[in-house]
């Protein structure tokens, strides 16, 4: 397995990740600069225990059409093309700036009319309906 870069400093390797969201760093000067921004992840249990599953979901209920596994969520958090997608700073920032949006959905809309953002959305969707991996590929 490859060394993962802190996410940070973007320079050394990745020694800790946050309880909170999950997002690797190297040192503690980095933990302080990322934990004034740090977006935690909403993490609950659920009583039903899919197959492959801890039960672990995040901000949905289960029948809500976003909702998504642990296991599918792993397989977007562990994903090689969603790795060296989000080495790019720029689709970093705006998934942070989508995450502070009022209006998601608008906000959304208008990201997709950018190609390398477009590109980012592509990869995830595929992954998370790997049974049918060209249903959202958007032009």
């Amino acid at each position: 397995m490859k060394s993962l870069v802190c996410a940070v400093c973007e320079n050394n390797k990745s020694k800790y990740k946050c309880s909170k969201c999950y997002i690797r760093y190297c040192s503690v000067p980095c933990y302080k600069n990322h934990v004034e921004q740090c977006l935690p992840v909403k993490i609950k249990k659920e009583d039903n225990f899919s197959e492959g599953a801890s039960g672990a979901t995040i901000g949905f209920e289960e029948d809500d059409p976003d909702f998504l596994s642990e296991k599918t969520l792993n397989k977007l958090r562990f994903s090689e093309d969603v790795y060296e997608i989000l080495k790019n700073k720029r689709i970093r920032e705006m998934i942070k700036d989508c995450n502070q949006a009022s209006d998601k959905n608008q906000w959304l809309k208008n990201a997709m009319s950018d190609e390398q953002f477009l590109q980012f959305a592509n990869i995830c969707l595929s992954i998370v309906d790997a049974n049918n991996p060209n249903k959202y590929n958007i032009d």
